[in-house]
């Protein structure tokens, strides 16, 4: 498979990149190449911005990590052999310091494992916290407590966030399977 690239004046590429292109022209690529480019460029200005507003996921409000969510399980559905790879694979493949899904993951991890040391009835809260979004309950928290209402907000969204990474890599699975027998 080989990319065909349209390259025009509001894609730049790093100075490190080996390809030089005149504006306008459209130039074929091997799935290397692209892959090349493409991690070597860390995803772009939007996938690093999603990044940033993940992992300040226990800062947002609820409505806002819905929908963030399900920006990422969109772009995980995706049928872009790279940008899956991108998303739902071990930074193994990218250079030092650049972003990936799984990494800030393992850091929002760490953040509940330190808040469950932290807070001594950790699971009750969390439990009505569940309770509210389920029933849709109008419980104004003061603004003391909405930092900790919005947190464990956050901690319900991104359990059900991993659920549903988890069904797209099954799917993923099951179709490179599929193709590989046929």
């Amino acid at each position: 498979m080989r990319f065909k690239l349209k390259i025009d004046a509001g894609l730049a590429f790093h100075s490190e990149s080996n390809l030089s292109f005149p504006w306008e022209t459209s130039v074929e690529i091997s799935d290397e190449e692209a892959g090349e480019l493409f991690f070597r460029n860390s995803g772009g200005f939007f996938l690093e911005s999603l990044f940033d507003k993940l992992r300040q996921m226990f800062d947002n409000s609820l409505e806002i990590n819905l929908v963030l969510t399900g920006i990422f399980a969109k772009l995980a559905h995706y049928p872009f052999p790279l940008l899956y790879l991108y998303l739902l694979d071990k930074p193994t493949h990218l250079r030092p310091g650049i972003r990936s899904l799984w990494e800030t993951m393992k850091e929002l991890s760490d953040e509940i494992r330190t808040k469950i040391d932290e807070t001594p009835d950790f699971k009750e809260n969390l439990t009505k916290a569940r309770y509210e979004i389920q029933t849709d309950s109008d419980v104004t928290p003061t603004a003391m407590e909405m930092q900790k209402h919005q947190f464990f907000q956050g901690v319900i969204v991104l359990e059900e966030f991993v659920k549903e990474l988890a069904a797209i890599l099954s799917i993923w699975i099951n179709v490179n399977i599929q193709l590989e027998e046929s």
